[in-house]
């Protein structure tokens, strides 16, 4: 006996196998999407606590990777303004 949209027998495997996979896009902007079956069959062949721990060394290390593209930016803005504020200290001497 079928109820309103509750499949059974066939043909709730054949809607099971028609669905659309779906995937987990990162939170980067541009960011590759990821299966959610690749990470579904990651977590039962090592275990939840080791996906875990890869999933948070990648974390990690992005995080890390823009942490120093922003920190040699503001690196260089200082050393612009500290040039900029010596010049005019000096009275706009260009070689400062």
């Amino acid at each position: 006996m079928q109820r309103g949209s509750l499949l059974t027998g066939a043909a709730h495997v054949k809607a099971f196998d028609e669905r659309p996979t779906r995937y987990v896009r990162p939170h980067q902007k541009g960011g590759d999407f990821v299966d959610v079956s690749v990470i579904s069959q990651l977590v039962q062949s090592v275990g939840f606590p080791i996906a875990c721990v890869g999933a948070l060394m990648y974390y990690i290390s992005t995080q890390q990777e823009k942490m120093r593209a922003t920190l040699e930016e503001n690196t260089r803005a200082v050393l612009e303004m500290t040039i900029t504020v010596k010049q005019h200290l000096c009275g706009g001497d260009e070689n400062v």
